[in-house]
């Protein structure tokens, strides 16, 4: 009888004679082995196409920073009304989750922008109030 290897192990496993014939699995003796599923280096997986995001996210981005630089309220609304209609598309999974995080930016630009614009319109209109009472 066979002494067991310290540490606990067991014997070693039997090995295949010389001439076991091919393996049932690879049947040419010469090519590489097979590997279980599709050869990817290590860390590195299929390569898939990017998603972009949809062009109602594109365009809703795009008017909220329009809002800031020369429109106001004539951009910023369309913006708000875009962004949200394109989170409710990408939640019922109609639209790219990609652009899900273009579509809340426009919604939070677009949303400071009215909030903007109103907090300059009743700083504006609120000295003309008091000096319109006044005057009387």
């Amino acid at each position: 009888m066979a002494a067991n290897p310290p540490g606990g192990w067991g014997p070693p496993p039997p090995q295949q004679p010389w001439g076991a014939g091919p393996d049932p699995n690879n049947p040419n003796p010469y090519a590489p082995p097979m590997a279980a599923g599709p050869m990817h280096p290590p860390g590195y997986g299929p390569m898939y196409a990017p998603q972009s995001a949809s062009s109602n996210a594109q365009w809703a981005i795009g008017l909220a920073i329009a809002s800031y630089v020369a429109c106001s309220c004539f951009t910023s609304l369309p913006a708000l009304f875009m962004a949200r209609s394109e989170l409710a598309a990408i939640e019922r999974g109609e639209a790219p989750v990609a652009g899900k995080g273009i579509a809340q930016a426009a919604f939070w630009i677009a949303l400071s922008n009215i909030a903007l614009t109103l907090l300059v319109v009743a700083i504006a209109f609120i000295p003309f109030l008091f000096l319109t009472s006044h005057s009387r």
